[in-house]
């Protein structure tokens, strides 16, 4: 028995002396530093997705049972919604024209709509902070938020604010649309 364990040693010993031992060290090294860069890249990317979930802007709508025929969009995430488009779609499935609100609409915030038509489906288009695009469609009182737009080319037409009027020449806020205590 002894025999096989001295004819592997010797093996090996041969193996170790006909080895290159500054390029294996730089190898393991190499390999080393690849692995690590690889978990901090991975680790980055995550705690990225953590951030940006973390401020990611939910819009709700729902219907003011105070005030018909109004509905309140709220917005029910942890970030703040920017340039926010709201439009209805009509049974015939034509869109009407976006409006836009040149406010933020912060986490806990809701503003109070009037629409003259009864709307079959909301749709609001919105940015969180990172320039993410997100879409929020109401229909039958469900609402769901997906990733990216719809409707892309709102945001190359010229719209006019949702909650401002223009009184004697100055832009001041539709003090019947604005939502109470806010």
């Amino acid at each position: 028995m002894y025999p096989l364990i001295e004819a592997i040693c010797s093996y090996v010993l041969v193996i170790l002396g006909a080895i290159d031992w500054a390029v294996a060290v730089n190898t393991v090294a190499t390999a080393v530093i690849a692995l690590a860069t690889i978990l901090i890249w991975k680790s980055n990317k995550l705690a990225t997705r953590i951030a940006a979930g973390g401020t990611m802007p939910i819009l709700n709508f729902r219907v003011d049972r105070k005030e018909p025929p109004a509905w309140i969009i709220e917005n029910i995430g942890k970030g703040v919604a920017l340039n926010v488009w709201i439009a209805h779609e009509k049974l015939n499935g034509k869109v009407d024209e976006p409006v836009r609100d040149y406010n933020a609409l912060r986490p806990e915030r809701w503003y109070r709509i009037i629409w003259k038509d009864k709307p079959f489906k909301f749709v609001a288009q919105y940015t969180g902070v990172y320039e993410k695009r997100y879409t929020c469609v109401c229909a039958r009182n469900v609402n769901n938020v997906l990733n990216g737009w719809l409707y892309e080319d709102w945001d190359k037409k010229k719209k006019k604010p949702l909650w401002l009027m223009v009184v004697d020449g100055e832009i001041k806020p539709d003090e019947d649309s604005l939502p109470k205590g806010t």
